[in-house]
């Protein structure tokens, strides 16, 4: 149809366009799914504060960093997306949340001073309302591990095996290969294991927000 009508790649471009939209909700669906039937996720990103635990302008500053393509109405579903997702897991019961965060991380958070204020409180608030346990990772420990995994979740339920699932700018998929989840549930203990304790990692959190 693109060759008939001569409009050089534009047709293409346009199917091609309408069928990565089509693919990013079923994805998500996929994972809100998941999600919904946890009893638990155990989440790290090594660059990043993790999805789930963003405030709304914080994600948004992500995105705008992270699409630099995408258009203002593109930015807007996704970051809609984000939004609702993070809203639903962190209502009250299932599933308990708990994240390795690199001091990098906390230290270097993005956006301008109020983004910033907003998302180190949001952090410190979710701690002390029991609904997040956080574990940073201080600096001078072999951050090249935690470069080297990538962003990922880990997903518990309980009645059936866990899954992994991992996230990019472009979107996320799950791992239900037992291997591949081992090998996550693996990095996140050691990661962990490097991490200052849940109390330590509030003080720290607590001391970047008037550094």
């Amino acid at each position: 149809m693109d060759q008939a009508f001569s409009t050089n790649g534009s047709l293409l471009r346009r199917w091609s366009d309408v069928t990565r939209r089509s693919a990013d909700p079923d994805w998500y669906r996929r994972v809100e799914d998941a999600e919904a039937a946890a009893v638990e996720l155990r989440i790290h990103h090594p660059s990043l504060i993790p999805g789930s635990l963003q405030t709304s302008a914080y994600a948004r500053t992500v995105l705008s960093y992270g699409r630099p393509l995408d258009q203002p109405g593109e930015i807007d579903s996704i970051w809609a997306l984000k939004t609702k997702r993070a809203e639903r897991l962190l209502q009250a019961g299932d599933p308990a949340l708990s994240a390795v965060v690199p001091e990098a991380v906390i230290r270097g958070c993005l956006g301008d001073s109020e983004t910033v204020a907003e998302q180190l409180c949001h952090l410190v608030h979710l701690t002390e309302s029991g609904q997040l346990r956080i574990y940073v990772v201080p600096d001078g420990v072999p951050t090249h591990i935690a470069q080297a995994s990538g962003a990922f979740t880990l997903i518990s339920f309980a009645d059936r095996l866990p899954l992994a699932f991992t996230e990019s700018a472009s979107g996320g998929g799950l791992v239900d290969n037992p291997r591949e989840v081992q090998r996550f549930s693996t990095l996140f203990g050691i990661l962990q294991g490097w991490a200052l304790s849940p109390a330590d990692s509030v003080d720290l959190i607590r001391k970047a927000q008037h550094a």
